[in-house]
């Protein structure tokens, strides 16, 4: 019975590295799949600058989350802002909240 998936990276190309297959044959079996990078990967490089990057990898993960048929949720911090810390905790527990996988 298909159902709702909720997947999390911490960072932009995390899911697509470590999950894109299983999300394809999810959504290819009537799952709803909701595609979510804590960070928005503004230190995943050195060629650009970190506000730059964070357009370029925001671009690239919402292109990936289209071509799994996902729908986007927009990033919540800065790379090197990803702490177990209540703040940031409370967002996620929103998405979950408002999906519920």
């Amino acid at each position: 019975m298909p159902g709702i998936v909720l997947a999390v990276g911490a960072h932009p190309d995390d899911i697509e590295f470590g999950m894109a297959g299983t999300l394809l044959l999810l959504r290819g079996g009537g799952w709803e799949v909701h595609y979510l990078n804590l960070g928005n990967g503004c230190c995943g490089g050195q060629k650009h600058g970190p506000e730059e990057l964070s357009r370029i990898r925001l671009g690239e993960a919402k292109r990936a989350a289209k071509a799994l048929g996902a729908r986007f949720h927009p990033p919540f911090c800065n790379d090197l802002e990803i702490f177990y810390e209540l703040r940031l905790l409370r967002r996620v527990a929103a998405v979950i909240r408002e999906i519920r996988p």
